[in-house]
């Protein structure tokens, strides 16, 4: 008899749902990180179906659709030029919105997707991942060449691989437990095909399989890089430290200080992703730009000339102008004030801008012209 009050409230634990959970040495909730893509519930971001996706529309600067194409079947068609739009995306509250748990994964997995252009039309896309958790608090993340196997994409379909831990998720202070949906934000232009967005164990990036970029122009005497039009540009947007828009004919510039801020950049790629080669020409050519009410008394305005090599030199705009002031004033920098190195500019990617401290700059016209005073 002395087994029966056991027997009842086993009874009774059963009559009220209650269960007991097998617990093993693989349990997740006893392994570390590094096992934690063997327990991640949600790997299967987007594939075919688009229940769970906005964003999918057409407006002034973006035709974004699902469409059949050949052995993929639904493709996301994301065609896009951030001119006249504040914002320009869309978003995947996959796993049906149910909230994810990337705790255990975040070092040591990748988001991969299958990626190619449309036509003819080869590009990089800037585009910034965005998780977001049902609080409101997102982490960024952005993508660029070292996310792909070869660039610029092409029409042929390759594999594009960020590592989850390029996310700013330490120090935003998103709840990694509680994930509600992934957003993507596109900048500048771009036209690309995507399929099967998931999330994979972290694999090492292969060697790249051609030479980047496939296309290289050679300079002009005289180049326009913005003068009220700026189509081909990234990171434009307003954000917690910085606002970067182009407002009438201008180019808006306010920051603020943020460290290890992933929004603290924008730049340029004026011919289209195509290396320019200024080989025999970097000694007569400036940069010249037009700049209108400003204040850089607490911080600093720096212009980086990009190559395709990597190498990359700056150029601080307090060295050029007056730190404050309300009228226009025209300054040049000579691009060999940049490098004297013939190699640097051989294949010349972009004009990129980054930004120090505290300050403001307005910018009526950007462009690269013929030195006379040489």
């Amino acid at each position: 008899m002395r087994k029966l009050p056991y027997i009842l409230l086993a009874l009774l634990w059963i009559g009220c749902g209650i269960t007991f959970e097998t617990m093993t040495l693989e349990d997740p909730n006893l392994v570390g990180p590094e096992d934690g893509m063997r327990y991640f519930k949600a790997p299967t971001v987007y594939k075919d179906a688009t229940d769970n996706v906005w964003g999918l529309e057409k407006d002034d600067c973006k035709d974004f659709k699902s469409i059949k194409k050949d052995e993929h079947g639904s493709v996301l068609k994301l065609e896009w030029a951030k001119t006249s739009c504040d914002w320009v995306g869309m978003g995947i509250g996959w796993n049906n919105w149910q909230p994810k748990d990337l705790l255990t994964i975040m070092e040591t997995a990748d988001l991969v997707m299958d990626i190619r252009a449309i036509e003819d039309k080869t590009n990089i896309p800037i585009i910034v991942f965005l998780l977001e958790d049902y609080g409101g608090v997102m982490s960024a993340a952005v993508s660029g060449g070292y996310c792909l196997e070869t660039y610029p994409i092409t029409e042929d379909w390759q594999e594009f691989r960020m590592p989850m831990n390029r996310f700013d998720y330490q120090t935003c202070g998103i709840d990694l437990s509680n994930v509600k949906q992934l957003v993507m934000e596109c900048q500048g232009y771009g036209s690309v095909l995507i399929d099967n967005i998931r999330i994979e164990a972290h694999k090492e990036r292969s060697v790249k399989k051609k030479e980047f970029p496939p296309h290289t122009i050679d300079a002009d005497d005289r180049m326009v890089i913005f003068d009220g039009d700026f189509d081909k540009v990234w990171g434009l947007g307003k954000y917690e430290s910085r606002d970067f828009n182009v407002r009438g004919n201008t180019l808006e510039l306010e920051w603020d200080q943020c460290d290890n801020c992933q929004w603290q950049r924008m730049g340029t790629s004026w011919a289209g992703w195509k290396g320019v080669d200024f080989t025999d020409k970097y000694d007569d050519l400036k940069l010249m730009v037009e700049v209108g009410e400003r204040n850089i008394n607490n911080g600093d305005l720096l212009m980086v000339m990009e190559a395709y090599s990597f190498a990359h030199k700056k150029k601080a705009l307090s060295a050029y102008i007056e730190k404050s002031g309300d009228g226009k004033q025209t300054f040049s920098i000579p691009l060999s004030d940049f490098s004297t190195e013939g190699e640097f500019w051989s294949r010349i990617k972009q004009l990129r801008f980054e930004f120090e401290g505290k300050g403001s700059v307005n910018i009526h016209r950007i462009e690269i012209v013929k030195d006379v005073t040489n």
